[in-house]
């Protein structure tokens, strides 16, 4: 489940962006096996929810935002050396 959720949830994020709008999980809330049971009765879900995703348009246009920093990948990456 956790699998094809974060898979579905991405795809609807790209989804969105070619669409111009905006998106932003909400992984706080879910956390909390209170709230999901919550949430699963409010809906009538037989699945338990595995993420909540937050969709609107942005206030500003996309070309006005400024890009966010990328670090380089030896960064974030220790890759060991093959042999």
């Amino acid at each position: 489940e956790h699998l094809r959720a974060g898979t579905a949830m991405m795809r609807l994020m790209v989804q969105a962006e070619l669409l111009g709008l905006a998106t932003c999980p909400l992984s706080q809330a879910y956390a909390f096996a209170a709230f999901r049971a919550r949430l699963q009765g409010r809906m009538g879900w037989i699945g338990i929810p595995q993420m909540m995703l937050r969709i609107g348009r942005p206030g500003t246009p996309i070309t006005d935002l400024p890009l966010t920093p990328r670090r380089p990948v030896s960064a974030v990456l220790d890759v060991a050396p093959a042999g």
